[in-house]
């Protein structure tokens, strides 16, 4: 993790970290060390697109917007929903609906959080989100 990056969330008050998980590299800030609870969640949630991936052929390389699936797990419809704007497939949308699904689970524990993975950042303070992608 970078130190820039480490010297200003703890000129906010919060505590930096980064987790690495699969593909996925992490930066996060929050109130306190929620390390292992984020770590936790990485896995979880790329259990879910890997499990939707398995027995949704051609989920994994479309590189088109996929149809909407109102059955699939939250973090899949988030990724569906992105690429659909972007007119992309849907795993052009894992970073960022990786950030914000962890993003949004560590903010039940934190009033703020910052989550970057891959550029793609999610912010929320006091619990007002704010997404940039």
């Amino acid at each position: 993790m970078s130190e820039e990056y480490c010297r200003l969330t703890s000129q906010i008050g919060l505590t930096a970290f980064k987790v690495s998980c699969f593909e996925s590299e992490l930066r996060i800030s929050a109130d306190s060390d929620l390390r292992e609870m984020a770590a936790g969640l990485t896995r979880l949630f790329y259990a879910r697109i890997r499990r939707y991936g398995e027995k949704t052929p051609g989920f994994f390389q479309s590189l088109t917007p996929w149809p909407e699936d109102p059955n699939a797990p939250d973090i899949i419809r988030k990724m569906i929903q992105v690429a659909r704007e972007a007119g992309v497939g849907p795993m052009a949308a894992v970073a960022g609906a990786m950030a914000e699904s962890v993003g949004e689970k560590l903010g039940e524990y934190s009033s703020e959080v910052i989550v970057e993975n891959g550029g793609k950042c999610i912010f929320i303070w006091n619990q007002r989100k704010r997404i940039f992608r």
